[in-house]
């Protein structure tokens, strides 16, 4: 039968001014070293958007896409680069629901 994939997913959270597709070389090294791992770029408040916006409505459209997404469920481990990063923070300080494991 199939093997479970081993692996915890990852959430990567862009930082400002820029937006999902920025953290794609990320993603594509985690897929090579750990084969079948599930890795999403959250496309949220990209661009211009991250920058003019405040950061509450960004937060909650962190917490929709993770909600929406079943794959996490069961928790993640988050990457976020500078704003991306506090919005990474932010959210296992306020929800954390599901979990995150390791926080980077």
């Amino acid at each position: 039968g199939a093997r479970a994939v081993p692996y915890r997913p990852v959430v990567m959270m862009h930082g400002m001014n820029e937006d999902a597709t920025h953290l794609q070389r990320n993603m594509d090294a985690l897929r090579a070293t750990y084969p079948g791992i599930y890795v999403t770029s959250l496309a949220v408040y990209e661009g211009r958007r991250s920058m003019i916006h405040h950061m509450e409505p960004q937060l909650e459209a962190v917490l929709a896409a993770i909600k929406a997404d079943g794959n996490l469920s069961k928790g993640f481990n988050f990457y976020g680069e500078s704003q991306g990063a506090l919005l990474a923070r932010a959210y296992v300080t306020v929800a954390n629901d599901p979990p995150v494991h390791n926080l980077i």
